[in-house]
């Protein structure tokens, strides 16, 4: 007896027995989910399903309930097949609605689809923080789950070799790393799902971060303050002459510049920082002549940081114009900073119109200057094909598990169907999924060039005169660059998420780094035996010891073909296909799991199941994978 509940209410039925089908897409298909569905079912039109779909008891068919989706349980003789599935009414025919419905397995996918990797709440953590405190933590301490900066050569400079103290690390543009199983939490947390799978505590896993190349760093002006004198006088050398302070205002800060008289001005004060981040200070000034042979310093004087400055070489009578000068900081709030202009002990320097101009920069911190657009749903199948991961759905306990090939093709869970197999239908011996040659491929920067990166492709050949000669899988992370770069006795990876360009300027050289969008990288989290003197965009220095770098070694094709990959071919190499005639009983397709191998004495091997089609009451149709 067949019983289909449709948001709660029993359905009236004919009792004709219509095909429901369980399907894993697996070898065949490198899109990995699995499916299940029902054919299209014929309710009659009765007044008991015309409530159901919210139409009432009317005679004609109105559109108010067509488009909701349904809530579906499906019971054989009290057994339940499918639990919380979801149903969509298709339309009408004659004196029938026409009903569809699958299995709710799918809702991860649908979960996904639409979502960006920036929409996850929480994606960023401290890791995301450049400061030497969470940069030093996240290298040390072992943290998982996490968000970090990992050492690499992004194609910004940004290393070099400081021989027995270490590598130099300029993390100013460094992109963000981002564990696979944070997002992996965070999507499970979000969707409201239970993640499982020996697989996710799997080191290779548990290790594995994704980073993309930064949309745009940006340097943009914020807190902006600047203060102008256009008078010419004469600067000193005792320091209470060279502190310049700005006219008192309400908030504490001001806008014209006044050299100090005394120790003290009761007028004046120093220019306060209003928020804690990195600040750039700016001193140009229009004409510094020189009376006497010596020196002269401009920068800045700090309350917490102390002095920063540059020098400049006075020769008498002669006359710089439009000197500039460039000071980084890190600001805490509340600091005081001074303008400093001092000569040397026996100098004599006049300067004119000096211009004091102190910004804050852009964090560069927030989700939208770190991490590029990403789709969920093809994170998800890029992971699922890397890993070669079949994502399966237990409708009893409401669980995702995440099987390996190997996992599925070595399963203790066996189930002998001997005593109810009843004959074989078909039988294939070629698989055209797939060619002679195949080809597992990671993205190119440039397909002129692709040579550079190929090291990360990987090929598997089938010997089957049937087949085409070659097919390309392809995954959507950028393969590295062949040649790593070899530094203080270690290798680092080398990424182009940036492009030199060098400019010629007023005779000098000038270097920008331009940004490469969009391209995500998949590595895995390698300690090294060397330490890492870090400096940040405020010129700050801190040591990291065994710094943590990108490694994507573990991640070539070659390698995954030989430890998630091996079992392949016991599975394609000379494929036996067989579609077989199974007597199952709604028992069977309730206890049954596509994590299982079929075993059948009359065919004298094991098989990997990959479609079933089952009608209550009639013979299943059993798809299935011999396993060599």
């Amino acid at each position: 007896m067949i019983t289909l509940i449709i948001d709660g209410v029993e359905a009236e039925l004919e009792q004709k027995a219509f095909t429901y089908t369980l399907q894993v897409n697996d070898m065949f298909d490198f899109d990995t989910r699995e499916v299940s569905y029902s054919e299209t079912i014929y309710l009659p039109i009765t007044s008991g399903n015309r409530s159901i779909f919210g139409f009432a008891d009317v005679p004609t068919i109105e559109d108010k309930g067509a488009y909701k989706q349904y809530n579906v349980d499906y019971y054989v003789n009290g057994i339940p097949i499918v639990q919380g599935g979801q149903g969509y009414l298709i339309g009408s025919r004659g004196n029938y609605f026409i009903f569809e419905f699958k299995e709710s397995s799918k809702k991860l996918y649908q979960f996904l689809q639409n979502r960006d990797i920036k929409g996850l709440k929480e994606l960023l953590d401290g890791g995301s923080s450049k400061s030497s405190w969470w940069v030093t933590n996240s290298h040390e301490n072992g943290i998982i789950d996490n968000t970090m900066y990992l050492l690499a050569d992004y194609g910004d400079d940004s290393v070099s070799d400081l021989g027995s103290n270490g590598i130099l690390w300029n993390i100013q543009r460094s992109p963000l790393s981002i564990s696979l199983r944070r997002i992996f939490k965070l999507v499970a947390q979000e969707g409201g799902f239970s993640f499982k799978g020996d697989f996710l505590e799997d080191d290779t896993f548990k290790m594995s971060y994704i980073c993309s190349s930064n949309i745009k760093y940006e340097e943009k002006q914020e807190d902006t303050f600047t203060a102008t004198n256009n008078e010419r006088f004469k600067i000193y050398t005792a320091p209470r002459y060279n502190l310049w302070g700005f006219p008192s205002k309400s908030d504490g800060n001001g806008y014209g510049i006044q050299l100090y008289q005394g120790v003290y001005s009761p007028t004046v004060f120093p220019y306060k920082i209003l928020n804690n981040g990195y600040y750039r200070v700016k001193i140009n000034i229009k004409k510094v002549h020189g009376i006497v042979d010596e020196h002269a310093w401009f920068g800045i004087l700090s309350s917490s940081l102390g002095g920063k400055e540059d020098d400049l070489n006075i020769y008498n009578g002669h006359t710089w114009e439009d000197m500039s000068y460039q000071f980084d900081i890190y600001g805490q709030k509340g600091d005081e900073i001074f303008l400093s202009m001092r000569a040397g002990r026996h100098g004599a320097v006049e300067v004119e119109g000096v211009t004091f101009k102190i910004e804050r920069l852009a964090q560069n911190n927030d989700l939208q200057t770190l991490v590029s657009d990403f789709s969920l749903i093809d994170l998800f199948r890029n992971v699922f094909k890397i890993f070669s991961i079949t994502p399966m759905y237990n409708s009893k306990t409401g669980e995702y598990w995440f099987y390996t090939l190997s996992e599925r093709v070595n399963t203790d869970n066996v189930l002998n169907w001997t005593g109810k197999f009843v004959k074989v239908k078909e039988v294939k011996f070629h698989s055209q999924n797939y060619a002679k040659k195949n080809n597992f491929l990671y993205k190119k920067y440039d397909d002129n060039n692709a040579h550079i990166q190929e090291d990360w492709d990987g090929r598997l050949f089938f010997e089957d005169e049937t087949l085409v000669d070659r097919k390309d899988f392809a995954v959507g992370f950028y393969a590295h660059k062949n040649k790593r770069l070899a530094i203080n006795n270690v290798e680092l990876e080398r990424m182009e998420f940036f492009a030199k360009e060098e400019k010629v300027e007023n005779g000098q050289v000038k270097v920008e780094y331009k940004e490469k969008t969009g391209r995500w990288h998949i590595f895995l989290r390698k300690k090294l035996p060397v330490k890492a003197i870090v400096t940040t965009v405020g010129g700050d220095r801190f040591v990291v010891e065994n710094v943590n770098a990108a490694d994507g070694e573990p991640y070539k094709w070659n390698t995954l073909l030989s430890s998630f990959y091996k079992d392949l071919p016991r599975l394609m190499e000379h494929p036996y296909i067989v579609t077989a005639e199974f007597a199952l009983s709604e028992i069977d397709i309730y206890e049954f799991s596509f994590f299982s191998r079929i075993y059948v004495e009359q065919l004298g091997c094991y098989f990997l199941p990959n479609k079933i089609k089952y009608k209550a009451g009639a013979l299943a149709e059993v798809e299935m994978i011999k396993i060599s």
